[in-house]
């Protein structure tokens, strides 16, 4: 949704007949939102409200705990390592970790965590390269707490082993 935010700034009020944007990231700012389109926002904020937030904010803590245990007993001996602060006060709502094969993991998520024998085979050469894995080989991942169980976290984990091990 194209809006004024995003529109040139030097031309910004000179109310010409078609929309010029901004170049780069700058011409996707948009202006206000439509009242239809902030008309569902009540429920989830409802929902916010219900729970609370430092009881969002509790167990979005428990659950990076959580899967920080299981990447410290599953998938650190496959070579992922945690970037994340480990102390509640540092940590937000996600963990990052640091995998040479980090592209494949991402792959592996945004497929609903599908092993095909093409990911496994990448993943295995990138393992067996001996190369280290540096700043690009990031990745994070975060479990909304109104909607994301404990087993969900473990899930995730266990899922990763299958994807990262033999």
């Amino acid at each position: 949704m194209p809006g004024w935010h995003g529109y040139v700034k030097d031309l910004q009020f000179r109310k010409l007949p078609h929309f010029e944007a901004e170049r780069g990231a700058g011409g996707w700012q948009h202006g206000s939102p439509l009242i239809l389109n902030i008309a569902p926002l009540e429920g989830a904020l409802d929902m916010v409200r219900e729970a609370g937030i430092d009881a969002i904010r509790k167990k979005s803590l428990a659950m990076t705990g959580y899967f920080m245990e299981l990447i410290d007993e599953k998938l650190a001996k496959l070579g992922v390592e945690i970037l994340t602060p480990r102390e509640d006060d540092r940590r937000g709502g996600h963990v990052t970790i640091l995998h040479v094969a980090a592209s494949e993991i991402t792959d592996f998520l945004d497929s609903g965590s599908r092993i095909t024998d093409e990911l496994k085979s990448a993943v295995r050469e990138k393992m067996a390269s001996g190369k280290p894995a540096g700043k690009d080989d990031q990745v994070r991942i975060s479990f909304s707490p109104l909607y994301f169980s404990f087993e969900d976290v473990y899930m995730t984990a266990q899922n990763l082993e299958q994807l990262l091990g033999d």
